[in-house]
């Protein structure tokens, strides 16, 4: 869910890509340099912000949320990454001899919250990427502001009228170092580019499509009930799954690349929402569609800038916060513009 109360500025140190689709055209590249049997260490940082407008909740079916604020909140992070090539080659054919394993990993701190991870990903055939990876975390509250929490249920009231006291929503502190954030997940993905079949600086249409299944938890927190992370409420333990896709064409100039970005996820089990399963639809389809600009001024330093527009649940209530949402009926989905997003990344 979208955080309403706290995006002014978010400053952390982590090792997640911002944009998956923004390596497109660093294989060929490391490929020139590579040397068999090598270890191949890259270093790279990133600065990545979100500029969100405003757009409020509008009840009852599917329909569009127009942009009723120019200002919602802002975002900003810087990342530090580090990543290890090591090449295995399964044979000699030009499909086979410049396949590697990646090992990444990352810590990442933010105000309310610390989460080392580690991935390996494996790429037998240029096209085709197979990764898994796990992290766990923990977190804290700070001047107002929540990184782990779960639902006070027992904190709920009731008005004269029976219903919730919105009020009364509240998310409890779970102990830091003593609750834990975790997740596990398995990815493969297809990556084509054309001009590998028909070179020329003009001929790189690039697609890529990936799969993600992930298994999401807090410890301590019973499954059906529901707890916050990094801010953002209204979550519960559970498999879910993502896909993304992205189809752009690349060109010879400092604006390399134009694309739409695709995101698409959900729980594969509604009941993982408990009692809230019925009305809140726990495994509604999320939806961004992004249309993407890369800029590239160097070798080492490259921008994307992404316009996100975003499929949200919409209700048959009216409301204001989204932490009332696990309490009303569920009644269809709401597009919006959700926000300007831009990534800045220097290689090392």
């Amino acid at each position: 869910m979208k955080i309403t109360s706290f995006r002014k500025i978010v400053l952390s140190l982590s090792a997640v890509v911002f944009v998956s689709s923004a390596a497109f055209s660093q294989e060929a590249e490391e490929a020139k340099s590579q040397k068999k049997n090598t270890f191949i260490w890259k270093f790279y940082e990133q600065t990545a912000g979100a500029y969100y407008f405003k757009s409020d909740y509008v009840s009852g079916g599917d329909h569009f949320a127009p942009i009723t604020g120019l200002f919602n909140s802002f975002e900003l992070k810087t990342t530090f990454n580090a990543e290890c090539k090591i090449p295995a080659p399964l044979g000699k054919h030009f499909l086979l001899k410049d396949s590697n394993v990646r090992i990444k990993t990352a810590f990442e701190l933010c105000p309310v919250t610390v989460r080392p991870l580690v991935s390996v990903s494996f790429t037998p055939l240029p096209f085709f990427v197979f990764s898994t990876g796990a992290s766990i975390g923990t977190g804290w509250s700070a001047l107002g502001f929540k990184g782990l929490c779960k639902l006070d249920e027992n904190g709920i009231s009731y008005g004269e009228n029976g219903k919730i006291s919105k009020n009364s929503i509240e998310y409890e502190n779970l102990m830091p170092f003593g609750n834990y954030y975790y997740d596990f997940w398995f990815s493969g993905l297809f990556q084509f580019d054309t001009g590998a079949i028909f070179p020329g600086d003009w001929n790189h249409a690039v697609m890529q499509a990936s799969y993600t299944v992930s298994y999401v938890g807090v410890t301590g927190v019973d499954d059906g009930k529901i707890w916050l992370w990094q801010l953002v409420g209204n979550n519960c333990n559970g498999w879910r799954y993502t896909a993304n896709f992205v189809l752009g064409y690349q060109m010879p100039l400092p604006l390399s690349m134009i694309a739409v970005n695709t995101d698409v996820y959900a729980l594969f089990n509604s009941d993982d929402y408990g009692i809230y399963s019925s009305s809140y639809n726990g495994d509604f389809t999320n939806v961004t569609i992004s249309p993407m600009l890369k800029f590239d001024f160097s070798k080492k330093d490259s921008l994307f800038v992404l316009f996100e527009f975003k499929k949200r649940r919409s209700f048959e209530e009216e409301h204001s916060e989204s932490k009332e949402e696990i309490f009303l009926t569920y009644s269809g989905a709401e597009w919006f513009f959700n926000r300007i997003a831009f990534s800045w990344t220097h290689i090392f």
